[in-house]
């Protein structure tokens, strides 16, 4: 079985997403992952044909940043997708952001995105077809190593000494 990240999202960094530090701001990363978290609901079923077919949507729950090497402007960037977990109403998944040139990794995203139905504006559980695709990628998927930034609360790590 292939173990190959869900991808497809790639961007040049624009001049009107670079800020006064000289370097993407923190903004456009958050629209970049958006549109990452656009290629992810596709590959499981929840595109724009799928959303209006079945009156459904996602609405993010929860979301954590990490920023780890700045991008430039001019810079090729791709954004990389492993779902992580999954219940009847929950998808829990998490992006990679990468600097083409060199692979390196720029930035992180962890998300929990909840099921709606379009009607009630309430959450729902899954259709079948979207339950098959996600326990497809959850098997791919689970021989994956979990990101070492899954799960962080955010805050100083002090000694107890200073505490």
């Amino acid at each position: 079985m292939t173990t190959t990240l869900i991808s497809g999202y790639r961007a040049v960094v624009p001049p009107e997403w670079v800020d006064y530090n000289g370097h993407m701001n923190s903004g456009f990363y958050a629209v970049a992952f958006d549109q990452a978290t656009d290629v992810f609901l596709d590959s499981i079923g929840i595109d724009p044909m799928g959303r209006e077919r079945l009156n459904v949507t996602t609405f993010t729950l929860e979301s954590h940043i990490t920023y780890q090497l700045e991008l430039m402007q001019g810079e090729e960037l791709k954004v990389e997708t492993q779902l992580l977990d999954f219940d009847e109403k929950r998808v829990h998944y998490f992006h990679s952001m990468v600097r083409t040139r060199d692979q390196q990794l720029s930035s992180t995203n962890e998300l929990i995105s909840l099921y709606v139905d379009q009607g009630t504006r309430r959450s729902t559980t899954f259709h079948e077809e979207i339950k098959k695709r996600l326990h497809h990628f959850k098997g791919v998927h689970s021989s994956l190593e979990v990101p070492q930034e899954v799960g962080h609360v955010i805050g100083f790590s002090r000694p107890k000494s200073m505490t």
